[in-house]
């Protein structure tokens, strides 16, 4: 058994006392996080324990949950119920879920044919995601530029007290530029529309489209199998993050990324808007603001050595976008 989250038996009385009690028996067990087990029983069916941190989050996902499995091709993985009929389980602070567990394989955002995957995932899950308005209302709303401005700002902090590597050091003016830039020209007004109108039809976004995040079954299609950070907002959103994830794998090449994207995403590319988006290094700020809050000198050197690779292509991408922003605002 993996013992990585175990200092005593506690983990013990949930896996061969309480579960037993709810109709499984429990074989062995593999921790991936400490509220994330893969489970196998005596009769060798294989599942997964998801654990969250408040009942109402819990009942949140549940209804969700019930709300995707209406569809005949479900966009995201369901949640079960437990052999005695019960939906969840209260053990030590978290309340628990049933989950199945599928055989399959991640993505890769460097394979265009798992980019199309991942892409027409997503496309199933906007098409499910309008959702009763009484669910509607129990989701978080996002908030992007709030989000945006609080990591820049955490950013530009650590650009001024933190010990940076040397060949990070020269890097650093530009990167808090881009996300000045984004957020100074950041239009409020059709941002602001689009979100009151995606509003309107009780619309949600999965609002982490990681790779990790999506599983290719055997002989069936990409589906995603997280969605803890399920939030109400236009798909935009998703397409957004999809966009800044992929484009590191290809160099920040739109044009060896475009044939597997579908139109909802392409036509974003013609907006003023998104292109201004897209210019705001979300992803280094991420990563540059977890390295330093983790005090890992391993975290530091990798995120160190991203940032030195994408740079050298990044860096062109948003010069080309911010040009041709500019020269259309004075045409």
């Amino acid at each position: 058994m993996n013992k990585q989250y175990t200092d005593d038996n506690s983990w013990d009385r949930l896996f061969f006392k309480e579960l037993p009690k709810n109709g499984v028996n429990v074989k062995n067990y593999w921790f991936y996080r400490e509220n994330v087990v893969k489970v196998l029983s005596e009769k060798n069916d294989t599942f997964i324990l998801k654990a969250f941190d408040s009942k109402f989050e819990c009942k949140v996902q549940l209804e969700l949950s019930k709300w995707f499995k209406q569809f005949e091709k479900p966009a995201i993985g369901p949640i079960g119920a437990f052999p005695s009929k019960k939906r969840y389980l209260k053990w030590n602070e978290y309340y628990w879920v049933i989950m199945p567990f599928y055989e399959g394989r991640d993505l890769h955002y460097g394979n265009l044919d798992d980019v199309r995957y991942a892409a027409e995932a997503i496309t199933r899950f906007h098409d499910q995601a309008s959702v009763p308005q009484e669910l509607y209302h129990k989701i978080s709303e996002y908030k992007l530029y709030d989000k945006w401005k609080r990591r820049l700002s955490k950013f530009k902090s650590l650009a001024q007290s933190e010990t940076w590597p040397k060949e990070i050091v020269p890097l650093l003016p530009e990167m808090i530029f881009w996300g000045e830039w984004a957020l100074d020209e950041y239009n409020h007004k059709q941002i602001d529309a689009l979100f009151e109108k995606e509003k309107q039809n009780e619309q949600l976004c999965h609002g982490d489209v990681a790779p990790h995040n999506f599983l290719l079954p055997r002989n069936g299609e990409a589906m995603l199998i997280d969605y803890d950070l399920i939030t109400a907002a236009p798909g935009m959103i998703d397409w957004l993050q999809f966009t800044n994830r992929i484009l590191p794998f290809w160099k920040w090449r739109y044009d060896k990324i475009a044939p597997a994207l579908p139109e909802a995403c392409l036509q974003l590319f013609r907006k003023r808007w998104f292109l201004q988006l897209l210019v705001f290094p979300t992803d280094l700020y991420r990563e540059w603001n977890r390295a330093f809050s983790s005090e890992s000198h391993s975290s530091i050197e990798q995120v160190s050595r991203f940032t030195q690779t994408d740079f050298q292509y990044r860096k062109p991408f948003i010069k080309r976008i911010i040009n041709h922003l500019e020269q259309k605002r004075i045409g």
